[in-house]
């Protein structure tokens, strides 16, 4: 069975749609993930994705604890300490504790880190400009949207 054909298997009525939306996402998830995983090669999508939110916060000047992390990036504080211990012992962030709770641990992005992103910037966005190509600026603008808006669904099973 292709892909298509159980796309349009599912494109009668709310629920079969629902259904095909919500397998689509894991399949294009799974899918990402094998691409980036094997693009990146010294990194995982998962640690880029880490990495990315450490440039950020850093650029910010604001310290984030493994826990604010994990509900950035809809996973646990203790995947996350995984990642970042892993990010740490490549050499690229430094994990230490938290100015604002002793209790907790941060993180620190490290030289390399802006070292690997100056490297990686321009193949990155082409990489995007590849993937989104087959959008043009209106459909971009409504997936982002709709994107935006499937995180309020998924708060509302997270209320139940």
């Amino acid at each position: 069975m292709k892909l298509e054909q159980l796309a349009r298997k599912h494109e009668n009525n709310r629920l079969n749609q629902s259904k095909g939306i919500f397998a689509q996402l894991c399949i294009v998830q799974n899918l990402l993930q094998t691409y980036f995983d094997k693009s990146y090669g010294v990194i995982t999508l998962k640690q880029f994705m880490l990495m990315i939110m450490v440039k950020q916060s850093t650029e910010f000047n604001e310290e984030l604890t493994l826990t604010e992390y994990g509900k950035l990036l809809g996973c646990s504080r203790q995947n996350v300490k995984k990642l970042a211990l892993q990010l740490e012992a490549k050499d690229f962030v430094i994990v230490k504790q938290s100015k604002h709770d002793s209790r907790a641990l941060a993180l620190e992005a490290n030289k390399n880190l802006h070292d690997y992103f100056k490297e990686v910037d321009g193949e990155n966005n082409l990489k995007l400009l590849t993937l989104f190509s087959i959008y043009d600026d209106q459909e971009l603008a409504m997936l982002y949207k709709l994107l935006e808006k499937m995180h309020e669904g998924i708060a509302k099973l997270n209320e139940d």
